[in-house]
């Protein structure tokens, strides 16, 4: 093999890895810049409780419904055992609360933002407990990074199963 050949070799490798390398970086890009939408409530005719809420795209639209297209954000969430679902929630509700108005390594205030979201798991019987998950979208300042717990129920970070797409009733 000449010096020539081995050259274009080493050439055409270099290119290969800059390229993979340029495509990553390029990736990396959109789903930074693609996960937070969250924003302006007054963005949406539905959210008006709160400076910010989850944001959508109208996919279409008749008298009857509308479906929309969620991305995918970033919630903080917390699990509770109870027999009773208004004891879970009221439970998980505080201890949210409470790190949304402080109670976190930083000691930051966060804004309340919608939805917030229950998750129930299947019980088998009416005499066995179920695990209820209240989760809080976080608002687009804390999208990124948010704040870490003190309390180790809960848990940052944690992208809920995706809701890609809702029909809604008007």
């Amino acid at each position: 093999m000449s010096v020539f050949q081995v050259f274009n070799v080493m050439t055409l490798t270099v290119c290969l890895y800059f390229r993979v390398y340029l495509a990553g970086l390029v990736g990396l890009l959109l789903i930074l810049t693609a996960e937070a939408r969250v924003g302006n409530s007054s963005e949406s005719s539905f959210c008006t409780e709160t400076k910010e809420c989850l944001l959508y795209d109208l996919v279409c639209k008749n008298d009857d419904y509308e479906v929309r297209h969620y991305d995918s954000v970033k919630w903080v969430s917390t699990d509770e055992e109870a027999y009773l679902m208004d004891k879970a929630i009221v439970t998980s509700f505080m201890r949210l609360f409470k790190y949304i108005t402080g109670s976190n390594e930083a000691g930051v205030n966060i804004d309340m933002t919608v939805p917030v979201i229950v998750k129930i798991e299947e019980t088998k019987r009416m005499s066995q407990s179920s695990v209820y998950t209240l989760s809080f979208v976080l608002p687009s300042a804390h999208q990124m990074t948010p704040p870490q717990p003190t309390d180790d129920k809960i848990r940052p970070n944690r992208p809920l199963h995706p809701m890609p797409y809702a029909l809604v009733e008007i």
